[in-house]
């Protein structure tokens, strides 16, 4: 059988339509690249920025915490019967909100157990079993607790601790010794 219609040739501006389609579905496929990079790129940079905000807010806890052992070790020396304090320096990390630092001194026992109720002196046991007594204390042990934030500077609140033995042996005096 023969083919009743005649192939039809395309004319100039059917051909114009479709490489315009052509060009126009490549700009949007660009367009959608573009977009993609330049969002991966603003989320990476916005998670540096956060990840740098809170390197900072670390360092400065661990800034806080130094401050905090200077300023335990020198009450120390200045008096032996320092207890501890919760010291607020908002003053100079207002941004950060809440900004405690915690000195705790306490009592170690012989054994290394911390008694926050101890005497300094010689205190028996209540034991049925044998007559024993607990050793005498043998030094204290400060704890520095620093908290920072949150606040505008960062969501989360971070935490550093540290803790050191203090000893209560007196010094020897140097003028006794020399002799």
């Amino acid at each position: 059988m023969r083919n009743l219609h005649p192939p039809q040739r395309l004319s100039v501006t059917t051909l114009a339509r479709r490489r315009t389609g052509a060009v126009l579905i490549s700009v949007l496929a660009c367009l959608v690249v573009t977009t993609a990079i330049a969002a991966l790129t603003v989320r990476q940079s916005l998670e540096a920025r956060r990840q740098g905000r809170v390197e900072r807010q670390l360092r400065q806890t661990q800034y806080l915490l130094d401050a905090g052992i200077r300023r335990a070790a020198e009450r120390l020396r200045a008096d032996a019967s320092y207890s501890g304090e919760t010291w607020e320096p908002t003053a100079a990390l207002a941004r950060f909100g809440a900004v405690r630092v915690e000195i705790r001194v306490t009592t170690v026992d012989g054994e290394g157990a911390v008694d926050n109720n101890a005497v300094e002196t010689d205190v028996a046991r209540e034991d049925t079993s044998a007559d024993v007594t607990r050793p005498a204390a043998t030094g204290r042990q400060v704890e520095i607790t620093a908290r920072l934030g949150p606040g505008e500077s960062a969501a989360h609140a971070t935490q550093l601790s540290y803790r050191f033995p203090v000893s209560t042996a007196p010094e020897p005096d140097p003028l006794s010794a020399a002799e």
